[in-house]
């Protein structure tokens, strides 16, 4: 049985999973199609983010966490769908300078990838001799987190999210 050190590493290792997923995923999501008063809060590492069950279920892996083995990376992907793209139909995008690049036309490819974030432990930290205090820990995650916050508001995918959530109708509200 773990020690209560090791059970508080191991709640913050999975919360820190979790918490990074929700924030990068629900960065690129519209939140206008469901009430944010109608789903439970996330409150940890003083980021409110709305709870998910569906991303929850998805990264059970990270957050089912038991000390024990070693975590793989936690893999997340922000694209373009391109599947319905026809074949007279192509993608241009503007880079900061307002220059455009075509980087597709017809359906060759299925997807562009825009973002791709990698989320991992350095080292197993249940199973080296752990000197930290888990507090201080939590403290340094608090910063990690409004740095991150930042970050993904501050890059190219989100502005391209929110241009694309204002030319949407009414009849294209799915994410």
């Amino acid at each position: 049985m773990a020690n209560n050190t090791d059970k508080q590493l191991i709640e913050l290792i999975e919360n820190f999973f979790l918490k990074a997923t929700l924030l990068i995923c629900h960065s690129k999501s519209q939140s206008d199609s469901v009430s944010s008063d109608s789903l439970p809060k996330n409150r940890w590492f003083n980021i409110n983010t709305l709870q998910d069950p569906v991303l929850e279920a998805e990264i059970k892996e990270w957050t089912m966490y038991d000390g024990k083995k070693t975590l793989p990376p936690l893999v997340i992907e922000t694209y373009l769908d391109l599947r319905k793209l026809t074949s007279t139909q192509s993608i241009t995008l503007k880079d900061q300078e307002g220059n455009p690049w075509n980087v597709c036309k017809g359906t060759r490819k299925s997807e562009i990838v825009l973002e791709r974030w990698l989320v991992e432990l350095d080292k197993p930290l249940i199973q080296s001799n752990f000197d930290e205090d888990v507090s201080d820990i939590y403290k340094q995650l608090i910063l990690l987190f409004r740095y991150l916050y930042t970050l993904i508001q501050l890059l190219p995918a989100s502005d391209l999210q929110m241009r694309l959530s204002k030319t949407k109708g009414p009849q294209d509200s799915s994410p």
